[in-house]
């Protein structure tokens, strides 16, 4: 294991070990606050909407509080939304593709 940049340690692979997303994959998405639409606040770094817009991601989850849901959040043009985003109360989108 090494330290990233961000203080977590990540296992030490090759690029020939890396496994791409297809359209069997579903993608987990962290996030801190989400509205009722499936927009999600993340921790400002835009990776996950980097990732999801690179491999062309389908099908994204999150699973949240529902505290941590809102009526409406600011997003960004950029900003991809969850297909559904799952609390212990409910679920919010139109599910997986």
């Amino acid at each position: 294991m090494v330290k990233t940049k961000f203080g977590m340690l990540e296992p030490v692979s090759k690029r020939e070990d890396e496994i791409f997303p297809d359209d069997r994959t579903l993608l987990v998405v962290p996030g801190t606050a989400f509205d009722k639409i499936g927009r999600r606040m993340g921790f400002g770094g835009g990776y996950y909407d980097t990732y999801i817009e690179k491999f062309a991601v389908k099908n994204t989850a999150a699973l949240a509080f529902d505290v941590q849901i809102k009526e409406e959040i600011p997003y960004e043009s950029h900003d991809k939304i969850m297909n559904c985003v799952i609390t212990e109360k409910r679920i919010i989108g139109g599910g997986i593709k």
